[in-house]
């Protein structure tokens, strides 16, 4: 079995910490916002879903709980990465590129 590096175990601390700040109702929101997602079949990024969101997204008080969501589905084998990169559109995350998924 692998040992699990530094960067492996922060990351595990830091998807903790979101999810016990978090509340259950950003929690269903956001797997909620997922699942529509998903269940389209194409592929999508993290803003993808903040748009399905809406103006839900502005009540989550952990904006890092997409990440978590995501990272939760790929895990349960419902998304993979599609290995592709692709210019973001939030003016606020200054454009940065996002990952895109694919609903498996």
């Amino acid at each position: 079995m692998k040992k699990k590096n530094d960067a492996q175990l922060a990351l595990e601390d830091a998807l903790v910490q979101v999810e016990e700040g978090a509340t259950m109702s950003s929690k269903r929101a956001a797997e909620e916002a997922l699942t529509r997602i998903i269940e389209r079949g194409r592929p999508f990024t993290s803003e993808s879903v903040i748009a399905e969101l809406g103006d839900r997204y502005a009540e989550i008080r952990e904006p890092r709980l997409l990440g978590s969501t995501i990272r939760t589905a790929m895990l349960r084998g419902r998304i993979v990465p599609t290995g592709r990169w692709v210019k973001g559109l939030r003016v606020k995350r200054h454009s940065a590129d996002v990952r895109e998924w694919r609903p498996v």
